[in-house]
């Protein structure tokens, strides 16, 4: 019987060690929310968590966010001469997911190489999060301010221009609450193993249900009156800008597999099309980083679905940024931008 007790304890002091160490490395402390905002919700202000493997794409990412919530450097309100500031707002193309290191986010990248191109400092925002919409990220626009920024790029996909105001997420929706998870153990079986196990069982024909960790953001939709809402958006977007001293651009960055399924391409070209057309009648800057991303084999610039992009894909974004900021911000060339 004591042999029995023994057991039972050291199996205890075991398991609670697990999560004891789990928890110092960062499961069960996911990147939170607020749902205290015109935007429905937005990433909690001075927060900084790390992820691990499997839970990053790399060993570590680190998801760090300044006064404002966004996952970004700490900015002042205040910009100094000389300095331009950039602005980038977006949903989880922008954002990374958790899973990508913030150094190595597109917009950090652009953050440190647009200095040495442009040769003159550069300050980069970041305002986003998963599943928004041009609703959610007028409304946080709009409750922030430009904050002094230079250009403010919106970057749309493919599931953008039809897509709705996301509502605040609920029990396991992406970005999580703060009551979701709760022990490392939890987090690390739910967001980490039962995927990638589900994964493997379905290549050798065994079928799992998991319920999937849903972003809104992801959805192809064909509602026309939305679409005409959000064009609508737009030009309250642009007019909040230009109202604030500064230029709006759109950064179009596409789902890259979605040119595996024929029927929810084309009905993508229909939402892209209309916001490049309004673009042009609106004199805003529209650059497709389409063409650009296609000549890359999809499993090497993409997480585990067929919309996020891995640490490899946010180079190649920052890439063509780079290559493209002349005509981004309207410019004959690179070397003429003096905003």
């Amino acid at each position: 019987m004591k042999k029995s007790y023994k057991i039972a304890i050291y199996s205890l002091l075991l398991i609670f060690s697990g999560e004891v160490c789990l928890q110092l490395l960062g499961f069960g402390h996911p990147a939170l929310v607020t749902t205290d905002t015109p935007a429905q919700y937005e990433p909690v202000p001075n927060q900084c968590v790390r992820r691990v493997w499997p839970l990053s794409d790399s060993l570590i990412a680190h998801v760090c966010t300044n006064r404002f919530g966004m996952r970004s450097d700490p900015i002042s309100e205040k910009k100094l001469p000389g300095t331009l500031r950039i602005y980038f707002l977006g949903d989880s193309i922008t954002w990374g997911t958790t899973q990508v290191d913030q150094r190595q986010l597109f917009t950090e990248i652009v953050h440190r190489e647009l200095t040495r191109q442009l040769n003159r400092p550069v300050e980069v925002m970041n305002g986003s999060i998963s599943g928004w919409a041009i609703a959610n990220e007028l409304a946080f626009l709009k409750e922030h301010g430009t904050l002094n920024a230079d250009r403010v790029i919106l970057v749309l996909n493919d599931g953008d221009p039809t897509q709705s105001m996301s509502p605040p997420p609920i029990d396991e929706g992406i970005p999580s609450l703060a009551h979701h998870p709760r022990f490392g153990y939890q987090e690390l079986w739910e967001r980490g193993l039962r995927p990638r196990l589900s994964r493997l069982l379905l290549k050798v024909n065994i079928h799992w249900k998991v319920a999937s960790i849903r972003d809104p953001g992801t959805d192809i939709g064909s509602d026309s009156d939305v679409l005409r809402s959000n064009l609508a958006l737009l030009d309250k977007m642009n007019a909040f800008v230009l109202t604030s001293g500064n230029r709006l651009s759109i950064l179009y960055v596409p789902f890259p597999g979605l040119r595996e399924n024929n029927a929810a391409f084309a009905q993508a070209q229909v939402g892209k099309e209309a916001v490049e057309h309004w673009a042009e009648d609106s004199g805003v800057p529209f650059v497709d980083l389409g063409p650009s991303m296609s000549q890359y084999p999809m499993d090497e610039v993409l997480l585990r679905d067929h919309i996020h992009f891995n640490v490899r894909g946010h180079r190649e974004i920052a890439t063509q940024i780079k290559a493209h900021w002349a005509e981004l911000v309207g410019a004959r060339s690179s070397q003429t931008v003096r905003e």
